[in-house]
């Protein structure tokens, strides 16, 4: 379980021994992640009348997750980023436009909406959009909170964070010039 800490006046939040941060909490919205990467996976095997056929169960499914991530991140006093706000607005355009689609168009537009899905499904798993991660003297770890640590500091004044190109596990790259992954 994870509880505030304030340790030299940064903003970080103390993660028990038994707390893995937002992944490891019981909530309808996370509890709801694996099953919606089936859906997903299933939906994307669909052939475009099994889609229609499909669209108000999906509606539902998505309406439900999302609501709850929304919950979570509230009663974690989580603030969303423009990043989030896009993505969540793009995901549910998707679910208005979906419905009056068929065929190929649909099917098209489908596959656009379930890369849209999986990015928030990625970035939901995440306590923050970008976690940060410290361990104090006494061997605690910490989630550190940016956005309280950089509270009071104008934007112009902020380092930026250096460039980076690393190799992935399963043999890519990501850099800093592709920062969605």
């Amino acid at each position: 379980m994870m509880g505030q800490m304030d340790s030299g006046g940064m903003a970080m939040e103390h993660m028990d021994s038994g707390g893995t941060g937002m992944s490891g909490m019981s909530m309808p919205g996370m509890r709801m992640m694996p099953r919606m990467r089936a859906h997903m996976d299933s939906m994307m095997r669909m052939s475009p009348r099994q889609m229609q056929a499909t669209m108000a169960l999906h509606q539902g499914m998505m309406s439900q997750m999302m609501d709850g991530m929304g919950a979570e991140m509230r009663g974690m006093k989580m603030s969303s980023t423009p990043k989030w706000n896009a993505l969540t607005d793009s995901v549910k355009q998707d679910l208005t436009d979906l419905a009056n689609l068929k065929g190929q168009e649909l099917s098209a537009r489908m596959r656009g909406h379930a890369d849209r899905v999986k990015r928030l499904l990625r970035t939901a798993g995440l306590p923050t959009t970008q976690p940060t991660i410290a361990v104090g003297r006494d061997g605690r770890t910490y989630l550190v909170d940016a956005s309280r640590l950089l509270r009071g500091v104008p934007e112009r004044e902020r380092e930026a964070a250096p460039d980076f190109d690393l190799p992935t596990i399963t043999g890519g790259r990501l850099s800093s010039g592709e920062p969605d992954g």
